[in-house]
């Protein structure tokens, strides 16, 4: 089972996939610029979905920088009490360092499409 987070400036969304091809089902909360608040909502949302079962991955997308090889956020303008959390400060212990990936929300979008969606039939995809 693997998870996927869009880290909104005015809603998160928490996704469950089983397949990595298709979202089973998701869960919309208004974000909370407190980041305790928001660790404890994601986690509660994380937990309904998975029902217990293994988390093998969390995929985080963010209105912002990401500084990957720092495994932390960079500025993120419009949730500034996230900026330079390290990824396990957004999730908590859900699952370890190596299992969470964060990109930047476009870029998912942009390979979504390129993968899944308009451009899947194409060889070069350019997402504005």
């Amino acid at each position: 089972m693997y998870i996927s987070i869009d880290l909104g400036g005015t809603n998160t969304r928490v996704a469950v996939s089983r397949d990595l091809k298709s979202i089973s089902e998701h869960i919309k909360v208004r974000t909370q610029q407190n980041v305790a608040l928001e660790k404890n909502l994601i986690k509660e949302c994380v937990g309904k979905l998975s029902e217990g079962n293994e988390i093998k991955g969390i995929c985080i997308g963010v209105p912002g920088f990401v500084k990957k090889s720092e495994k932390k956020l960079g500025k993120i303008v419009n949730i500034p009490s996230f900026s330079e959390l390290p990824f396990t400060e957004v999730v908590g212990n859900l699952v370890g360092e190596d299992k969470i990936l964060a990109e930047n929300d476009a870029t998912l979008a942009g390979l979504g499409e390129a993968v899944f969606g308009a451009g899947k039939e194409y060889e070069v995809v350019a997402y504005l």
